[in-house]
């Protein structure tokens, strides 16, 4: 069995305490002085909380807030982010669903605060000078007890928890360590952009404390895409995972911006494109660049992919770079709309098996029969999960990620594929945030809008051109420009927030 996150920090407590291991805007951390406030604010937890409860921890970027996640581990909990963004009312519901008995939080949270009331639990500071004499017992975690639970986004409104359990931790890091060039060692700095909501900030935080390396915290202060820039330079990080979206910001800052200390760069969260990894490559010489990818619910990533510039400019599509291939201990299979597998080059829903499944959603057994089924495999029952997402085996071997099944879109019996009009628009004006999508119009018919920032070209060139090259079927009846496009906390492109523009 792999090794516990928690067991391998430890380790790496005892063998070198004296090494930097967390870098935020308000303090440097080494191994042991991480250690020590986690067990300080371990035993605020056990004065309110029993051990397996499952403990919420206020998503801010110092310190504490960190230590905080680490003493719910050692006093045998797990720990739910709360995100900053989240209104009172999608807190209330978190906490009541997950029967959180204590909030932990670094600072002042009105929404959070509210929502304790609302339910009648505590919320403490752990600012350091609230926090009592460290409590040095430490429970011991198993594979199976639940070490985060995350909440996703459920169709029907209701925040869906998934939580992950050590052993699914260990596994991911397992799979991750298998591959020679992603493996981190001591002397790694690694870069940590992602809201504590989303979970690449977990291969983030707890993946440089398995090794003895060192995490670099973004603050959220200021404009967080210059922030990642000075931490990469000044902080000279040498593996950075990051959401494609950031490139498009950095982008103007390509001709002068050079990273040769940058080893590992790795973009995970949404899909890349080949021309910004191209502009990208020149800044970071020495790197090794992969496309990732993996769903919540299979703990962090699971498919990677090598980028080349030869390679991905003849394996990507419509300038999206592959997915890639499972990583170790990850399965797969590819249905149709009947459940049976697609043949060669065929698109249809990923299905995943493997070691870092989640156990399923929190309580929720009517979504679990939907999102999780058992297929043949060599003559065994094997348990996947469909991922809704729309890929397709490229015919020299990677996985191509095409859409979120739930966005694909038919007109007047058409299929629309929505990475198409993207593509154009995107080789057309140069823009580099593009997004397309559809909403029904008052008598129920979908309607095309794209959605890209000002540019070169002028609405009218826009629509001449695309009239040009794709069917009047495709052509967007609206076309609107943004100044900034609207992102997730995790750094994606907002498509929710763009269809209410629509409204």
């Amino acid at each position: 069995m792999a090794t516990l996150v928690i067991d391998s920090f430890l380790e790496n407590v005892a063998a070198n305490p004296e090494r930097l291991a967390l870098a935020c805007h308000d303090r440097h951390l080494s191994y042991a002085e991480l250690l020590e406030s986690a067990l300080r604010i371990k035993r605020l937890i056990r004065r309110h909380a029993e051990i397996s409860s499952r403990i919420a921890v206020v998503a801010a970027d110092d310190s504490m807030t960190y230590a905080g996640m680490l003493a719910c581990w050692l006093a045998g909990c797990a720990y739910i982010p709360l995100n900053k963004g989240n209104p009172a009312a999608r807190n209330e519901e978190i906490l009541r669903s997950a029967e959180v008995p204590l909030i932990l939080a670094s600072a002042a949270f009105e929404a959070a605060s509210e929502a304790a009331t609302a339910i009648g639990i505590p919320m403490v500071s752990t600012n350091e000078n609230d926090l009592p004499e460290p409590d040095r017992r430490i429970e011991q975690v198993t594979a199976d007890d639940i070490a985060y639970m995350l909440f996703t986004s459920g169709s029907t409104g209701t925040p869906k928890g998934v939580p992950i359990t050590h052993g699914n931790l260990a596994a991911f890091f397992a799979s991750w360590d298998a591959d020679p060039t992603c493996r981190l060692s001591a002397d790694d700095r690694v870069l940590q952009m992602f809201e504590l909501s989303f979970d690449l900030s977990v291969q983030c935080f707890f993946g440089p404390l398995r090794y003895g390396a060192s995490c670099h915290v973004v603050p959220h202060r200021g404009i967080s895409y210059l922030n990642i820039v000075k931490i990469l330079q000044n902080e000279r990080i040498s593996v950075a995972v990051m959401v494609p979206s950031v490139l498009a910001y950095l982008e103007r800052f390509f001709s002068e911006l050079q990273l040769p200390e940058l080893k590992h760069s790795i973009f995970a969260g949404e899909a890349l494109l080949n021309s910004l990894t191209e502009g990208w490559s020149r800044c970071v010489p020495n790197a090794l660049i992969q496309n990732a990818y993996g769903p919540t619910e299979a703990t962090i990533l699971c498919y990677i992919y090598d980028w080349e510039r030869e390679q991905a400019a003849e394996e990507s599509e419509n300038g999206i770079v592959p997915i890639g291939y499972p990583m170790m201990g990850n399965g797969h299979t590819i249905l149709d709309t009947e459940d049976q597998p697609v043949g060669p080059g065929q698109e249809g829903e990923l299905c995943i098996s493997g070691p870092q499944l989640t156990p399923g959603y929190w309580k929720n057994p009517t979504k679990n029969s939907e999102a999780f089924c058992n297929i043949d495999v060599d003559g065994l029952p094997t348990r996947f999960y469909r991922t809704g997402d729309l890929v397709a085996t490229m015919p020299s071997g990677p996985l191509m990620w095409r859409m979120r099944k739930d966005f694909q879109v038919k007109i007047d019996g058409h299929r629309i594929e929505l990475g198409e009009i993207e593509a154009h628009t995107r080789a057309f004006t140069g823009a580099s945030l593009v997004t397309a999508l559809a909403r029904p119009d008052a008598d129920g018919h979908p309607v095309l809008a794209l959605f890209l920032e000002p540019g070169r070209r002028s609405d009218r060139e826009l629509r001449d051109h695309l009239a040009k090259v794709l069917p009047v079927y495709m052509q967007p009846r609206h076309i609107i420009r943004l100044d900034e496009m609207p992102l997730t906390a995790s750094g994606k492109i907002d498509r929710s927030r763009l269809i209410e523009q629509l409204v």
